[in-house]
C-alpha cells in the first residue's frame, strides 16, 4: 500500500492510502452474511411464536364459550356422534352451537345468526349427525352468541362429500400448509383442493379420551418442520 507524505497542523507524518484489501472486503462479506442470517432465523423464530400465541387465544376464547354455553345449556355443546359413538371431530358443529342459529319453517330449516344461508334438516344429518341444533330461537327471538365478531380466519364454510350444502367449521388463525397437503384434516372429507388448507378445529364432547368429565379440543400446527398441538388437555 503506497504512503505519502502529509502536514496536519504544521506536523509532518505518514496517511496510510485509504482502501481495502481483498481479505478484508471477504471478512466483511461473510460478517454481513452472518448477521444477516442470524435476522432471517431470528424472524422465523418470532413468527412461529406469534402464529402459536394467536392460536392458543382462540383457544382460550373458545374455551370460555363452550363453558358459558355449558352454563346456560346444562350440557357441552353437542359434536358430531351417532349412538354414542364420535363419528369425526373434524367436522362438529361448533360454530352453529357457540355463535347461534335461527329455527325457520318449523324446525325444518335453521339459518346461521350471522345471515348465512339456512342450513336443511338433511344437511344437518349428513355433515354432524344431528336433527338441528341446541342453541336455536324462533324468529323473531335470537339466539346467544358466545364468541361474539369473529373474524375471517376463524371460520370457513366448505362443501363436505355427500352433504346436499356447504357447512361452517371453527378454524385455527394458522392455514394448513400445502406442503402437507396429503395429511390434511379434511382429506377424506372434501373434493375441492382449496378446501384442504382449512385447518378446523377438532371436537369431542362424547367420550372425550383426554377429558372424560368434559370434552376434547384441539388442533395441530405444522409450522415449518415443527409440528404443534393445542389442545385444552394441555392447558
Amino acid at each position: 500500500m503506497s504512503r505519502r507524505r502529509t502536514t496536519v497542523h504544521g506536523f509532518q507524518g505518514v496517511e496510510l492510502q485509504r482502501g481495502f484489501t481483498l481479505i478484508e472486503l471477504l471478512t466483511v462479506i461473510a460478517i454481513i452474511a452472518i448477521l444477516a442470517a442470524m435476522t432471517v432465523g431470528l424472524s422465523g423464530v418470532a413468527a412461529r411464536k406469534a402464529k402459536i400465541a394467536r392460536t392458543r387465544a382462540q383457544l382460550h376464547r373458545l374455551i370460555t364459550a363452550i363453558e358459558s354455553y355449558r352454563q346456560d345449556f346444562n350440557q357441552y355443546p353437542p359434536d358430531n356422534a351417532y349412538r354414542g359413538q364420535n363419528i369425526s371431530p373434524v367436522l362438529n358443529p361448533l360454530y352453529y352451537e357457540l355463535t347461534g342459529t335461527i329455527s325457520t319453517g318449523k324446525g325444518q330449516q335453521y339459518e346461521p345468526s350471522d345471515g348465512g344461508d339456512p342450513l336443511t334438516v338433511e344437511t344437518i344429518q349428513r355433515a354432524f349427525n344431528q336433527k338441528g341444533f341446541l342453541n336455536s330461537a324462533e324468529a323473531p327471538r335470537k339466539p346467544k352468541n358466545y364468541l361474539g365478531t369473529l373474524r375471517s380466519t376463524d371460520y370457513a364454510t366448505i362443501q363436505v362429500r355427500g352433504v346436499p350444502q356447504p357447512i361452517t367449521l371453527l378454524t385455527a388463525p394458522v392455514p394448513w400448509p400445502k406442503q402437507a397437503i396429503q395429511e390434511a384434516p379434511l382429506r377424506q372429507y372434501v373434493t375441492d383442493p382449496k378446501f384442504l388448507t382449512v385447518n378446523p378445529w377438532h371436537y369431542v364432547s362424547t367420550n372425550p379420551m383426554h377429558n372424560p368429565q368434559s370434552y376434547d379440543l384441539w388442533v395441530e400446527l405444522i409450522l415449518g418442520k415443527e409440528r404443534r398441538l393445542i389442545a385444552n388437555w394441555e392447558e
